[in-house]
């Protein structure tokens, strides 16, 4: 066996048991000095069966080939989710949380990928074929917001971004290329939609996609998933806290859970969601325990 080969079964061995992806990153790009060039880009098996396309070069790349991208909410999606369920991908990038998912719902179930930034789309809709799940995974090609129309979404150029930092909310002095795409709100695009799980990682439109599929929140008092970022929170004019309050007022009994190890339940203050930083929160109702009726 190749040292790489041997790098690439310890770090998949290593993603199914760490309670975390901290540090992931780090021991990563010391693993890929094992892989020849021609090596780093192409189609990799993830731990848990779905290929994707990557580049180890590349973030968030290196950390989804080996399973060790965003570990805490990965673990929250499959404890979350079960046959027959629906799953909305809000920024579903190049498909890692689809792909995740599908496997979680399998035929029964429904994977709404909404992904506007084309090139994304397309490694997307690639991902989705390569793994045989254009029947559970429905791509759509808008902006998840508050109403239909158009935006302009701007992808950072700096060497240190990568192809997830694509926002309508660009920050200043960032340069950046731009497109124009289409918005929708969940609530109008998919009508009576039940949804398990929403995540939302949409680079400071979160607050307006939250608005445009508040119906399908209160109907449904799905979990909801969503990244919060200081930075670009602050480029949107929002904040955690907005959104916090936004969420519990549309479900009374909400929970919120830090998906940052060691996982736990937070009263979401503004000091306390200050204090967290970059991180991915979920909120729902609490679950009955395995195995019981209701």
């Amino acid at each position: 066996m190749t040292m790489h080969g041997l790098a690439s079964r310890l770090l998949q061995a290593y993603a199914t048991v760490t309670p975390t992806g901290r540090g992931a990153y780090r021991l990563l790009r010391a693993a890929r000095r094992l892989y020849p060039r021609e090596a780093r880009k192409g189609r990799f098996a993830l731990p848990r069966g779905a290929r994707m396309e990557l580049d180890l070069d590349a973030y968030p790349d290196c950390t989804m080939a080996f399973g060790l991208y965003e570990v805490e909410t990965a673990r929250a999606v499959r404890a979350l989710l079960r046959p027959g369920d629906v799953f909305v991908d809000a920024g579903a990038n190049v498909g890692y949380f689809s792909l995740l998912a599908a496997q979680c719902v399998g035929d029964r179930g429904r994977v709404h990928a909404f992904e506007p930034f084309p090139p994304n789309r397309e490694r997307l809709r690639g991902n989705v074929e390569a793994n045989g799940y254009g029947r559970i995974v429905h791509i759509h090609g808008q902006a998840l917001s508050d109403a239909g129309g158009e935006i302009e979404l701007h992808q950072y150029t700096a060497g240190a971004a990568n192809h997830g930092q694509v926002t309508a909310f660009p920050q200043p002095g960032q340069g950046a290329k731009s497109v124009r795409v289409e918005t929708t709100a969940l609530d109008s695009a998919l009508p009576g939609l039940l949804p398990r799980v929403v995540k939302l990682d949409v680079e400071g439109s979160e607050m307006l996609a939250l608005r445009g599929m508040a119906e399908t929140i209160r109907r449904s008092a799905c979990a909801v998933i969503v990244e919060m970022n200081p930075d670009t929170f602050r480029s949107a004019g929002t904040s955690a806290m907005e959104i916090a309050d936004f969420l519990r007022g549309l479900v009374p009994g909400y929970e919120c859970q830090a998906l940052r190890w060691p996982v736990r339940r937070m009263q979401p203050t503004a000091a306390a969601l200050a204090a967290l930083g970059e991180v991915n929160l979920l909120f729902a109702l609490p679950q009955p325990p395995r195995g019981a009726t209701t």
